[in-house]
Parts: structure tokens; C-alpha cells; sequence
């Protein structure tokens, strides 16, 4: 996903997976966060989004941070948190209006609202 859409969050899934390497932090739940948090940029930016989607992104997020934080102390869900605002952040400046046209980035979303991304 990281080269095709035109963007890279591999810079931001590797300071993740680095600075969890001492916790308790399943990666993959974070790597489907990240996933989530790029639909709803993508949505919100490309006015593709509607309630139903936005919660159905919102809960997959939920859904994925619970699993991120399941076995992590509370300093290291501190740190989590932390590093996942900066994520999110990062993401939402790395979108232009450009790439709303994009029909990859736009199977990419649809898979994300409706569940079946791997």
C-alpha cells in the first residue's frame, strides 16, 4: 500500500514498530490503525465519507488501538497515544486533492469502510 497510492507511511508504520519494540504492542493492530486512519484522511479529504463510513472507520480504529494497548503497561499506552497523534497528523498533511482521482486509492478506502482489507 505504502508506494502504489503515491505517498509512504512506511517512515511512520517504522518509528511505530521502533519505539514499541519494549512493549507489549501487537504491530499488526497498529499496521490496521494506521490503515483505518488513512481511509478516513482519504474520505474526509476527497469528500467521499458519509456517517455510516465515518463510523464504521472510527470503529475500526477503536477496534485496533484496544488490540494495540491489550498487554501495554499504562506508561507504554501513554506512549501509544503520543505516537499515534503524530501519526495521524503526519497522514492527514501527507494528502492533496490530487490524488482523490485515484481509483487505487479510492478501492483502498472502500475496502477500509467496508471491512475487508487485509
Amino acid at each position: 500500500m505504502h508506494n502504489k497510492f503515491g505517498f509512504s507511511i512506511a517512515i511512520l508504520v517504522i518509528s511505530l514498530t521502533t519505539s514499541f519494540a519494549h512493549a507489549a504492542v501487537d504491530e499488526q493492530c497498529i499496521e490496521r490503525w494506521e490503515k483505518a486512519v488513512v481511509a478516513q484522511s482519504l474520505g474526509a479529504r476527497c469528500k467521499w465519507m458519509d456517517n455510516a463510513a465515518s463510523n464504521a472507520l472510527l470503529a475500526a480504529q477503536n477496534r485496533s488501538l484496544t488490540c494495540a494497548e491489550s498487554a501495554a503497561t499504562d506508561a507504554e499506552k501513554d506512549e501509544i497515544n503520543t505516537m499515534l497523534d503524530r501519526t495521524r497528523s503526519a497522514l492527514n498533511k501527507s494528502f492533496d486533492d490530487s490524488k482523490c482521482s485515484n481509483n487505487e486509492l479510492r478501492a483502498f478506502y472502500n475496502s477500509q469502510v467496508k471491512g475487508t482489507a487485509d
